[in-house]
């Protein structure tokens, strides 16, 4: 990953511009899309708008497809905030864009001092790549003890979103010290389709706010008997 620099260098779209220029007098200029062009120009060159929702980046998702290869280059761009744009232009694309996920991955991994900012984004990406998604688990797994807390979250709920194959590591996470209370969080937040195969794992863990009500949440004889185990055990040490 290149690192932020002071450099000046030519914009890609003073090159573009200047190919297209050659290709028109060949006579072959490439058709372009002028919305995304424009919308491209903002992502790059807007200083300050970064919000996951700004024009640009919504303008790109919807535009889809024809845009994915020049973000997928844009997530090595020695600007950290276009880095950031260009993966919340990825997350927010339907269908996902599989074909984005090693570039990802190389984001969510590069722990470049100041990158959280594009990381968090990439990891909510992996999130929503179904399938594809998978081969993202073992980075998502590593970043859950990133210096960045908000990272940490982020990924456990990517971990959440790609579901079923991500039952595994989720299970070794809640039996983790480390990472159970951020995982319980998560999946209080948004992990309804995976609790019922996670009771198991978050009996262990009642005390822990929010697990009494993920398990009740859950209500198969399972979670409530575990429920009513830790009641019995409170009420037996409360006696003493």
């Amino acid at each position: 990953m290149c690192k932020e620099s002071g450099m000046r260098r030519r914009p890609w779209w003073a090159i573009q511009t200047t190919c297209c220029a050659i290709a028109l007098i060949a006579g072959c200029a490439p058709s372009v899309d002028p919305r995304m062009e424009a919308a491209f120009y903002d992502l790059v060159h807007a200083d300050s708008y970064t919000d996951p929702k700004n024009p640009a980046v919504m303008a790109l998702a919807e535009i889809g497809n024809p845009a994915v290869p020049r973000l997928i280059e844009l997530l090595s761009d020695p600007e950290r905030m276009v880095r950031r744009k260009s993966a919340f232009a990825l997350a927010e694309m339907e269908p996902p864009p599989t074909s984005a996920v090693p570039a990802l991955i190389a984001l969510l991994e590069d722990r470049e001092f100041e990158n959280w900012v594009a990381r968090h984004p990439a990891a909510v990406a992996l999130g929503r790549m179904d399938a594809a998604g998978v081969v993202a688990i073992p980075a998502l797994v590593a970043t859950l003890t990133d210096e960045s807390l908000g990272v940490q979250h982020f990924a456990a709920q990517a971990l959440i979103e790609l579901g079923e194959p991500a039952v595994p590591a989720i299970a070794n996470a809640l039996r983790d010290e480390e990472n159970e209370h951020k995982m319980v969080w998560e999946l209080h937040r948004n992990g309804g389709p995976l609790l019922p195969e996670l009771v198991p794992h978050l009996a262990p863990l009642l005390g822990i706010l929010y697990v009494d009500e993920l398990l009740r949440r859950v209500g198969t004889p399972a979670a409530m008997a575990a429920i009513e185990r830790y009641e019995n055990e409170q009420r037996a040490l409360d006696g003493d």
